[in-house]
């Protein structure tokens, strides 16, 4: 009689991100400073040259912060309860945070047809990315470029990142209009694009 072999599996441990849907109250706010921002973009101020994105249009926010900022202070305190992710962040000295987590900097992209964000990272401990307006869907996007070897990743935002392999890792976020209103939030030194959209002549504001 054979011996049955018990096979065990292993994952190490690795970081995540989080989705969720803004509240109403907080969204409104948002979206009455960038309202006022796209009345007049001449009376906005220019975030570009902080920034890597491939997009004209993109002003820093400050109007929402006390609206937002409990939230994201929120989300990152259960973040990390589940990663214990800032003890990995310098300043944490025997399991105690050396700083305070605040919301620094943060702005609005305005992106048309064609413009994209190419891979890159933030300074600081989080991120996060709001989409208030995705005037697309992706099987509409998806059928621009219907024979693509693998994933059609056209107007996608996409994580990049190193395997346990060592090779490149890629997760992408079909955000189309059904994630409008939604947050994602993930470490800012995870590497992350956002692709091109074809088939709209709105605005992609996030």
């Amino acid at each position: 009689m054979e011996e049955k072999v018990e096979i065990n599996f292993y994952e190490p441990a690795n970081l995540g991100f989080v989705v969720c849907k803004v509240p109403t109250v907080i969204l409104n706010e948002i979206k009455k400073e960038v309202q006022e921002i796209q009345e007049d973009f001449e009376k906005a101020v220019d975030n570009r040259h902080n920034l890597v994105g491939h997009i004209n249009n993109e002003y820093t926010l400050e109007k929402s912060k006390p609206f937002l900022e409990p939230l994201l202070l929120e989300i990152g305190q259960q973040y990390n309860n589940r990663y214990n992710y800032v003890s990995t962040v310098s300043g944490v000295m025997n399991g105690k945070i050396g700083f305070d987590l605040t919301l620094d900097g943060y702005w609005v992209n305005f992106q048309k047809k064609h413009e994209f964000n190419p891979m890159h990272h933030h300074v600081g401990v989080y991120s996060f990315v709001i989409w208030l307006n995705l005037p697309f869907n992706h099987k509409d996007e998806e059928a621009i470029y219907p024979i693509v070897k693998g994933e059609n990743r056209t107007s996608k935002f996409t994580f990049h990142y190193t395997d346990i392999l060592g090779g490149l890792g890629l997760h992408s976020i079909p955000a189309d209009r059904d994630l409008e209103g939604h947050l994602v939030f993930f470490p800012s030194k995870l590497n992350h694009s956002v692709n091109p959209f074809y088939t709209s002549d709105d605005y992609r504001i996030s």
